[in-house]
């Protein structure tokens, strides 16, 4: 899921979802250990390109990548950093494309106080990069921001950073205080990178929170955003408020609710100059669920979030990813996301676009660490004219290494 930093989920249930997937760290000495991860990924697809127009272009191509994740674990502190390395070849469609990607998840508590820092660096091909995965991120599973732009170009990349601080301070036993924001930084690369528009995007945020009861806490939080075209077209200033809850059904369940207002103020440039204002709001909800053989995470609802299209938008989503362990070395995974992406002025210059990715995995571990996965994906996009909407089948088969955790 991917929003406004305001928008977000709470800096605790951002925490507890990465806790989740990670475990808590035990009491006592430092645990720190490193889980490597390899894997090399052959696939067929049916219009990788997505062409809207015109003859499909039926390809297949590899994927190898090599990385790890390095865990850092003490009671006071978490330290989670992924990086990956991946090289990708389609002949076919003459691709070929570097990868690099690095993931933080940052915590540090005190007594009274919390520091979280999360980040990324994502540099990837247009097809990875401008369509949302169906799964979640496995570090940060809520990024602050969705810059997908649906556009799909061969042998173009986009390059993406961004950074996440917020620190919290307990005023009293059930009362806290904290601020925060979010620096993102996107270029784009390639013959069609005149097709994208380049920006940097800030927000600073103050909060109040209010532990409600042991299973309800309240957060209220005021936030502005800047939104800066890198080629000059334009900027959007925000401003607004947010109210979440974050309640705890049980150990296994939990689930986040916000409510946001935001006005956007849009200044246009280029081609010609253009201000315009607009006072909108919306709502998510975050269910996540762990059973004993089974994980899910579940996300739906209304943010705002800048874009590689030109602007901000309005962006309307649902996102789930779900897990079962089918038996002790069969482990199916079920994931899916819908965006829709609607300019906040007529002033931003850009049009409605929207895009569906469907994947389903079947993994089979022949040994604790090697393993075998097959699966399948669809992916479906619509742009504004002249662009029109297209979609890919894929099939794919993955050998692969991962290190243990503890």
């Amino acid at each position: 899921m991917s929003s406004s930093c305001p928008e977000r989920p709470s800096r605790g249930s951002r925490v507890a979802v990465v806790l989740l997937a990670f475990g808590s760290p035990a009491a006592g000495a430092a645990d720190v250990y490193f889980q490597p991860r390899m894997d090399v990924t052959v696939d067929g697809n049916t219009n990788r390109e997505l062409v809207s127009s015109g003859p499909e272009q039926a390809s297949e191509g590899f994927y190898a990548d090599f990385g790890g994740t390095l865990n850092y674990l003490t009671p006071d502190s978490t330290v989670i950093f992924r990086p990956k390395i991946g090289y990708e070849d389609y002949p076919q469609v003459d691709e070929k494309d570097l990868l690099v990607l690095t993931d933080l998840f940052s915590d540090y508590k005190t007594e009274r106080s919390d520091f979280l820092v999360t980040g990324q660096f994502d540099r990837r091909s247009t097809y990875g990069s401008e369509l949302a995965d169906a799964t979640f991120n496995p570090v940060n599973p809520l990024q602050p921001t969705a810059p997908e732009t649906g556009r799909i170009n061969v042998n173009d990349t986009r390059t993406l950073g961004t950074l996440s601080p917020n620190f919290t301070y307990d005023l009293t036993k059930r009362l806290s205080w904290s601020v925060g924001g979010v620096l993102q930084d996107a270029d784009y690369s390639g013959p069609g990178a005149n097709g994208y528009v380049p920006f940097t995007y800030y927000v600073e945020s103050t909060s109040l929170g209010w532990a409600a009861t042991p299973k309800l806490d309240t957060k209220i939080t005021a936030f502005g955003s800047e939104e800066s075209a890198k080629n000059g077209s334009g900027s959007v200033d925000g401003e607004g408020v947010t109210l979440g809850f974050d309640y705890k059904w049980s150990s296994q369940l939990s689930t986040h609710l916000e409510i946001l207002g935001e006005r956007d103020d849009s200044n246009t440039r280029v081609p010609t100059t253009m201000s315009e204002t607009s006072t909108s709001g919306g709502a998510t909800v975050v269910t996540t669920w762990k059973g004993e053989l089974s994980t899910l995470m579940f996300v739906a609802g209304r943010t705002f979030t800048p874009s590689g299209a030109g602007g901000k938008f309005a962006l309307d989503q649902v996102h789930f990813e779900y897990h079962r362990d089918l038996a002790p070395r069969w482990k199916f995974t079920a994931a899916g996301i819908y965006d829709r992406f609607t300019p906040v002025t007529s002033a931003v210059g850009a049009s409605d676009y929207s895009y569906v990715n469907v994947e389903v995995t079947l993994k089979w571990l022949w040994t604790p660490t090697w393993f075998v996965a097959t699966g399948a994906e669809y992916l479906f996009n619509k742009l504004g004219p002249p662009l029109g909407s297209a979609d890919n089948d894929m099939l794919y088969v993955q050998v692969g290494y991962e290190g243990l955790s503890r």
